[in-house]
Parts: C-alpha cells; sequence; structure tokens
C-alpha cells in the first residue's frame, strides 16, 4: 500500500521540480500555462498564488475570468490552466504557483517565474495610406524561441504569422526571419489592417508566451487624385483664354479705326483750307 501511494505521487513531487522562466517588457503582457499531471485530469479548483502572496481563483471551467489585470482560464478539456497578465508593471515581477486541489489530496502545485527582460521594444505608431505596402519589424534579443506577430488586445491576440509554422506568408502578410529581426510586410493595406499588434515570443514547450513590443498601425486614405488632375487641366484653360483675348482687343481696334478716320478727316479739311486760300490769291492778282 505505501509502495502504491509513492508512485501516486511521484508524478506530483515531479511536477514541482521544474520552474519555468520567463521574461516579459513592463506595459505588455505573459500568458502562462499550467499542465495538468499525467495522473489525473479533473480537480476542483485551482489557484494561483502570486509573489505578493495574493491569491486568485478559477472557479469556472473552460472560460477565461477576469481578475483586474490578472485572468484565470481553466481548460479542462486540454488539461491546462492558463494565467494571464496584462499590462505588466515593475511589481508584477516575481515568483508565482499554480495550484490544482482534489478532494482528500494534497494540491499539485507548479511553479514559475516571471523576470524583466533585459531590452525591450518601444511601443510605436506607424500610419500608412490605404492600398500601400508597409512592414512591421520586431527586434529579438535572441533566436532559441518561437516568435510571433499577433493582432488583438494583448494576450488574447490572434496570430498572423509564426516561426512555429513553416508557412512564410498569409494572404497579404509576408514574413521575413533574420537572426536578430523578424519581420511582415503588409501589402495592399485596407482599413481593416488598423489595430494594434504584438511582437511576442514563445517557449518551445508552449509554456508561456510574451510580448516584446507593441506597434499601432493606422491606415489612412490613399493620396487625392486631383493633383494630377489640375495638372492635366492646365494646358486646356490655355488655349480657352484665346477667345477672350482676342474679344478684349475689339476696343483697341475701334479706337485705332476711329483715329485713322479724325486723321482723314482733318487732312481733307487742311486741303481743302488750302485749296480755298490758293484760289482767292489768283483771284486779287
Amino acid at each position: 500500500m505505501m509502495k502504491f501511494l509513492l508512485l501516486l505521487t511521484l508524478p506530483l513531487m515531479a511536477g514541482c521540480d521544474k520552474v519555468d522562466e520567463a521574461r516579459a517588457c513592463a506595459t505588455g503582457w505573459v500568458q502562462f500555462t499550467c499542465k495538468y499531471p499525467k495522473t489525473f485530469k479533473i480537480y476542483e479548483y485551482t489557484d494561483v498564488l502570486t509573489h505578493r502572496g495574493t491569491t486568485l481563483r478559477s472557479s469556472q471551467k473552460d472560460v477565461w475570468e477576469d481578475k483586474g489585470r490578472f485572468s484565470l482560464y481553466n481548460n479542462t478539456n486540454q488539461g491546462k490552466l492558463k494565467v494571464a497578465v496584462k499590462h505588466l508593471e515593475q511589481e508584477d515581477f516575481g515568483k508565482y504557483q499554480c495550484k490544482l486541489y482534489r478532494s482528500n489530496s494534497p494540491p499539485y502545485i507548479k511553479k514559475w517565474t516571471l523576470e524583466a527582460a533585459g531590452s525591450c521594444q518601444q511601443p510605436s505608431t506607424q500610419s500608412v495610406h490605404r492600398a500601400a505596402k508597409t512592414t512591421i519589424t520586431c527586434n529579438y534579443p535572441d533566436d532559441e524561441q518561437v516568435r510571433f506577430l499577433c493582432k488583438g488586445e494583448s494576450f488574447t491576440c490572434e496570430d498572423v504569422l509564426s516561426t512555429k509554422s513553416p508557412q512564410k506568408s498569409n494572404r497579404r502578410f509576408t514574413l521575413r526571419n533574420t537572426e536578430k529581426r523578424f519581420i511582415v510586410s503588409i501589402s495592399d493595406v485596407s482599413s481593416q489592417d488598423a489595430g494594434v499588434y504584438w511582437c511576442g515570443l514563445e517557449s518551445k514547450d508552449g509554456s508561456y508566451r510574451v510580448s516584446v513590443g507593441q506597434i499601432k498601425l493606422e491606415v489612412t486614405e490613399a493620396l487625392p487624385t486631383s493633383v494630377t488632375h489640375s495638372a492635366t487641366s492646365s494646358p486646356t484653360s490655355t488655349r480657352s483664354a484665346a477667345p477672350e483675348e482676342s474679344f478684349d482687343s475689339w476696343p483697341v481696334i475701334f479706337a485705332v479705326a476711329l483715329c485713322l478716320k479724325m486723321l482723314m478727316l482733318l487732312f481733307v479739311i487742311i486741303s481743302c483750307v488750302t485749296l480755298v486760300s490758293t484760289h482767292c490769291c489768283n483771284l486779287r492778282g
């Protein structure tokens, strides 16, 4: 009997030995996964003990439970307890425990540690015109973990592309992965592409996911075509101005003609006066 109990408790003891460690950035988010031991699949309730001594209890199953900046998801179908923290603060870094309880049995304990990342990508905002092309760049400290880019609000974001998958493109999204960077190109940008994107890292065993950068993408309308239209219409306006110029020259022509007529009339008058004067002089002689 004692040997049977020892064999039964060995898996529980083994669960306490390994301590998962994750490094996250302040203002970002983290999601830990505490897997059920293979011995048991059903637990009455689960607790999360923070490094400050606060206990968060999950009383529901297969649904996210909000506990302020903390969220718990007791996934009984997959045998996992997910613990997420959003809007990380400096005081959130430390040691945590997942405790799974059964009747008449000691709790199964899973420990994990959250540490501050040495280098973090500062939150940024970039704008792009609709129907244009843009790129989102993620900078990473190492290349040992799974890299991903997701879109959405904090830890519930949906992956756009990830190095976990051999697929390097997803419709209009294309991935280029280098030693220190994870670059995603978006072609033919639409208004649906606007939103918050997260650069993230995931452990190879899936025990945690963390954000290391936040990019807000704003999509504006395409450049107006009025500039091109005005440029092409300028020759037309120049040509249409010709009739107006010819119409405005008529008063000048009329004035010149009137002056010529007056000069001719004056010439006739002088000629007549000269002719009369000459005729009178001849009569006197």
